[in-house]
């Protein structure tokens, strides 16, 4: 494939990015994460981790890259698979090209980070701010030329803090252990280990043309205490990667190396006039989008030695489709909403069907009249999910919750209104009556609520439509029963 098919096939994969992995039916507390690239489910004692195309500079989410997510996946995957002999990993199978089935670990919060040169941050450090030290490393004594982008004398250890949000932190090994974010036995295995890894990948990068500038590996404790590696390893947003043949030159004539990583979008960011002293985040062109999808493709080919196959596929929907094709995932929801708690018995009918018709689903409250900014917010949380979403509302009097709901939403919307003797059922037409443009199903009774979503959820589903098949036949057979009983 020649270089203008292939950056005409990136154009058109512009806009069937995996850009968001929310998936409401593995989400319950405090067991999803979601962090500047990857989404993380906890599924007792495995992990769903799955790599999204977003890219992240300068600590902000700037954009989505076509194809980046599927790269870092395959190309860890490659790495994990060749060095568990090496050291042990959590890597159990790779139900997608951009996820991972991986043990359960609890992280440990820092990033072990080797530098095998001194180069971007640690450069802006050193050579721009004058800060001669990095993690309480003085850096002056590793240098011979003292200039951007040398060998450093050895490999160094230069861990930092991970941050949930925001910056992370340099830190010093005694520091490490002051706050105990490890004990001292598991901090020497991190670092002998990760300098096992690194000469591994440096090793193997030469083969290739390649040198490993840098990289950084996260660890975990599994369910037995063992220490393993959790996250991807020498892929291009974990690693910096030059090539070799022209190292020695662009280093002598003090320009910068051709470079396959994150940098090469940081570079052209700074290029472009952006400010990495500012409070702002920059802007991601198409064209910045395109080059840089390039730059993961040549890095992949180079790095692994074969050809990338770029897939015309909607990135999002076949997730979806190798997830529940796996087992992983049943493949949609049902979001029940309540306007009030007084609709708590009503609501646990309907919730009751679903769950016996084995429909995932969440009960919620929330008034459209009196939260209606919460009620938004909820919305879009649920619309972002990438399999299929039915709503379900309750709300009596005047039911503004499915108009609003409705409204605001992508994704079906069923009213099921408690009956209310005090209108004597008139209050049904605010159901009924809907604006133009806010179409909202009205069922009244709660089985019929969990059938009816059984049968939409059916059309793309083989075990519910069977399910479906099962109930009407009985149905039907229990009235031709009963009419023979009373015939006879």
């Amino acid at each position: 494939m020649n270089s203008n098919q292939l950056q005409s096939i990136i154009e058109q994969q512009l806009s069937k990015t995996l850009n968001s992995a929310f998936i409401p039916e593995l989400v319950s507390k405090n067991n999803y994460y979601r962090g500047k690239v990857r989404e993380n489910y906890s599924l007792g004692d495995k992990r769903l981790m799955i790599t999204t195309d977003r890219v992240s500079a300068f600590d902000y989410v700037l954009g989505i890259i076509p194809y980046k997510g599927q790269i870092l996946n395959e190309i860890a995957a490659h790495f994990l698979e060749q060095t568990t002999s090496l050291v042990p990993n959590a890597l159990l199978s790779i139900p997608d090209a951009n996820a991972f089935l991986v043990k359960e670990a609890s992280p440990l919060k820092i990033e072990a980070i080797i530098r095998a040169y001194i180069t971007g941050s640690m450069a802006r450090d050193y050579f721009d701010d004058g800060k001669k030290t990095k993690c309480g490393i003085p850096l002056t004594k590793y240098l011979k030329h003292n200039k951007r982008n040398e060998r450093l004398k050895e490999l160094l250890f230069t861990p930092s803090t991970k941050a949930e949000i925001g910056h992370d932190e340099d830190i010093s090994e005694e520091e490490i252990l002051n706050q105990k974010l490890c004990t001292a036995k598991q901090l020497k295995t991190i670092k002998e280990k990760s300098f096992e890894l690194f000469r591994f990948g440096e090793a193997f990068a030469k083969k290739r043309n390649l040198i490993l500038v840098d990289t950084k590996f996260e660890w975990g404790i599994d369910a037995d205490g063992n220490l393993i590696v959790i996250d991807e390893i020498l892929t291009p947003d974990s690693s910096r990667y030059w090539y070799a043949d022209s190292y020695e030159k662009l280093f002598n004539e003090n320009k910068t190396q051709k470079e396959l990583s994150k940098e090469f979008l940081r570079q052209q960011l700074i290029e472009s006039g952006y400010d990495i002293h500012g409070n702002k985040p920059p802007t991601l062109t198409d064209e910045m989008r395109i080059n840089t999808s390039l730059r993961y493709i040549e890095l992949y080919e180079q790095l692994l030695g074969k050809e990338f196959i770029p897939s015309t596929e909607n990135a999002t929907q076949r997730l979806y489709t190798n997830l529940k094709s796996n087992g992983i995932i049943k493949g949609y929801f049902v979001p029940i909403i309540a306007g009030s708690p007084a609709d708590d018995e009503h609501c646990k009918k309907i919730q009751s069907e679903l769950n016996k018709r084995g429909i995932p689903n969440e009960y919620r409250i929330c008034s459209a009249h009196k939260e209606p900014e919460r009620l938004a917010q909820i919305i879009k949380e649920y619309d972002a999910s990438i399999e299929p979403i039915v709503y379900v509302t309750v709300a009596g009097r005047s039911n503004g919750l499915s108009g609003v709901t409705a409204a605001n939403t992508k994704f079906p919307v069923i009213a099921c209104p408690p009956y209310s003797d005090k209108f004597g059922g008139a209050d049904i037409y605010s159901s009924l009556r809907m604006p133009s443009g806010v179409p909202v199903m009205t069922i009244t009774e709660p089985e019929n609520v969990g059938f009816a979503i059984q049968k939409m959820f059916a059309m793309n589903d083989d075990s519910l439509m069977n399910k479906t098949n099962v109930e009407l036949s009985t149905m039907k057979k229990r009235n031709e029963d009963a009419d023979g009983h009373r015939r006879n």
